[in-house]
């Protein structure tokens, strides 16, 4: 299977046909205690690990765009689930299927207007491990 055929799913929701990704892109955050002594030096602990993971649209028509809105419940805050959004996809780097609990750091986009037409390019969706 190629990397553009493999599944991403988040909520429930598959990203297939016009609302594959472009990009997904994993990552690490470490989260860490740094407290500087006397003496000048820093001392650094790494106390936790978590993923990140950053999901890329390069364009999108309205319907679609709003689709991607609604999955990562963007416009409603009050939809947003505490527990997080469960999102499945396969990480290359460590060559297995990844399922976990991410929440929405944020979402970037750039509306553009062709014809009659809004369309939206750029869509980034920004996740951090819950």
């Amino acid at each position: 299977m190629k990397y553009n055929e493999l599944p991403l799913i988040a909520a429930g929701t598959t990203f297939s046909g016009k609302l594959t990704p472009s990009k997904i892109i994993p990552g690490t955050e470490l989260i860490r205690n740094a407290e500087r002594a006397l003496s000048g030096k820093l001392h650094v602990d790494i106390t936790a690990t978590k993923r990140k993971l950053q999901i890329v649209f390069d364009i999108l028509d309205n319907t679609n765009f709003e689709q991607i809105l609604d999955v990562f419940k963007v416009e409603n805050a009050d939809c947003i689930d505490p527990d997080g959004i469960l999102v499945e996809y396969y990480d290359l780097r460590d060559n297995a299927d990844i399922e976990r609990k991410f929440f929405v750091e944020n979402v970037s986009f750039v509306p553009f207007v062709t014809d009659d037409d809004v369309m939206w390019r750029d869509i980034t969706v920004n996740l951090a491990e819950i």
